[in-house]
């Protein structure tokens, strides 16, 4: 009996009965299901795999080195996980994550993907779905489906309140990004994150300059002291963008920050009654000489269900005010508020960084007080 093709799945091909022997590698998810099952294969008991000499050999000859050799050396560029190449003889599990939204801190490696797989995606070990938003769930199970042709799918993220284990760098995050720990001792009521990752978990200290834990000054001195010590010895000025908790904030930290001139620090101002520690934070910060050229900036939440567009607006003007660059955060795009879509059009004029920009500037200029 003829052996099947590795391709197509034919055991008498059309094109060509005697085939190719493509030697001793041995892909593990042949047939691929985007060319279709025309016949089970296995390649147990067989002497060698058999490739049609014409069509498919192309396609395996055109799939192994653009996708094989092309991954590794992508991911190497990009300075992500190379999860696909020869090392000490092995070949090592590859591993493609699809997106389904790309966004600045999206990995860039050979291995990441944002949309469905196209004619050429070499089979992979495993498939797996990040979803980081509630609204691009419905694209990632859509995607899911596409993406099971190529390998074994999971589906998960911070969407789904995955809880998150050990940072891997490169792997769900551009090069550069960071994070140290998980979780967050308190239990601020309109707050997902100790609902989804539980209380505060150190992680091992892994090399980026961009820091997105949920509650780093919450950390233990010594555990921070050993992330400032990191941000040190990094090519690029540290930027801590998860959002600070500014009542946390104290003299010993401003001196670690003071050493390390980061290029931008975000604080976070969740409830009304915080604009107290706020205003303490942007006196030390002042102080220090931290607080110029937008180098602080305050993410404020808005649209709660007793919220109003004027209360709102007072928080951003207020902390603007103090020298903070505001950024108003729409507490689930609006759903809690009488008039979602309102909320989003004034959300977008404290978001939008030309805007916010034009209005510190006159704040600044004593012009609208």
């Amino acid at each position: 009996m003829t052996t099947p093709c590795i391709v197509c799945g034919w055991t008498n091909c059309a094109c060509d009965t005697d085939g190719l022997d493509v030697g001793p590698y041995v892909p593990q998810h042949w047939p691929p299901p985007w060319i279709g099952r025309r016949a089970a294969h296995s390649s147990e008991g067989q002497a060698s795999p058999r490739v049609c000499r014409r069509w498919c050999g192309l396609v395996q000859a055109m799939r192994d080195i653009c996708c094989l050799a092309g991954d590794s050396l992508q991911a190497k560029a990009a300075g992500g996980p190379v999860l696909a190449a020869e090392t000490g003889g092995t070949l090592m599990r590859r591993v493609i994550r699809v997106f389904p939204r790309k966004t600045t801190a999206s990995p860039t490696d050979g291995l990441a993907r944002f949309d469905l797989p196209t004619l050429w995606e070499h089979p992979a070990d495993e498939v797996r779905v990040s979803v980081a938003f509630d609204c691009d769930k419905a694209r990632a199970e859509q995607m899911a489906a596409e993406w099971r042709h190529v390998g074994p799918v999971t589906v998960g993220g911070p969407a789904y309140d995955d809880p998150g284990g050990e940072f891997e760098p490169g792997m769900y995050l551009a090069h550069g990004y960071t994070i140290t720990s998980r979780g967050c001792p308190n239990h601020c009521r309109r707050c997902m994150v100790p609902k989804r990752e539980g209380p505060l978990r150190l992680l091992q200290i892994r090399d980026g300059w961009n820091v997105l834990d949920n509650n780093l000054l919450s950390c233990p001195k010594n555990h921070r002291q050993r992330v400032y010590a990191m941000l040190r010895r990094q090519p690029r000025r540290a930027r801590l963008t998860g959002g600070l908790e500014a009542a946390r904030l104290t003299q010993w930290d401003i001196g670690h920050l003071v050493a390390l001139q980061p290029a931008i620090l975000w604080f976070a101002y969740d409830e009304p009654r915080e604009l107290e520690a706020v205003t303490a934070a942007a006196m030390l910060l002042q102080g220090a000489g931290l607080m110029r050229n937008n180098t602080c900036g305050c993410y404020v939440l808005i649209g709660w269900d007793t919220d109003t567009m004027a209360a709102a607006d007072d928080r951003c003007t207020a902390v603007a005010k103090l020298g903070f660059f505001p950024q108003a955060m729409l507490l689930d795009r609006g759903i809690h508020t009488r008039d979602p879509k309102a909320w989003r059009a004034f959300a977008r004029t404290w978001a939008n960084k030309v805007i916010v920009g034009a209005k510190c500037a006159q704040l600044r200029d004593g012009v609208g007080t």
